[in-house]
């Protein structure tokens, strides 16, 4: 659970809890099978690069989530917006070797998640987003800002 929003890397869990690779892609597989959990690849042009990147973990519920880990309120955060997002098609995040990333791409938009999203964020969205050719772009935050391109939460 204190991995919501993070790139699973399996070697490193396998190690942490005492069990095999193919042992923790068993659980993984059942807990996405069950709904527990959703993974999303990472956007590419390229399918067979989508298909071998690392994948990012969501919970089914805040709640459970809230409750039983002891997560950021940035992360609770990401993981409700995607709770919203999961219904809307395909959902991919991008990460830049160098760091930068997009939360998520939902339908050629890209869509970064900040508790108090500012212009400074919008501008790096907008760079990343043209770097890899797409053109919508929005800042989903928790702040009210009523310049172009932010989305209240509440309004998703």
């Amino acid at each position: 659970m204190q991995r919501v929003g993070s790139k699973l890397e399996i070697t490193k869990l396998a190690s942490e809890i005492g069990v095999s690779r193919e042992t923790v892609y068993s659980f993984l597989a059942f807990l996405e099978a069950t709904y527990f959990v959703h993974f999303i690849s990472p956007f590419s042009k390229n399918v067979d690069r989508e298909v071998s990147g690392g994948r990012k973990v969501y919970l089914c519920d805040n709640g459970l989530l809230n409750n039983f880990s002891k997560i950021s309120e940035g992360s609770l955060f990401e993981n409700a917006v995607f709770l919203n997002l999961k219904e809307r098609g395909k959902i991919n995040y991008y990460q830049k070797r160098s760091g930068g990333e997009i939360d998520f791409i939902v339908d050629k938009t890209a869509l970064e998640v900040k508790n108090d999203g500012n212009n400074f964020d919008l501008k790096k969205l907008q760079r990343i987003s043209n770097s890899i050719g797409i053109k919508k772009y929005y800042l989903v935050t928790k702040k009210f800002n009523k310049e172009k391109r932010f989305i209240l939460a509440t309004d998703l």
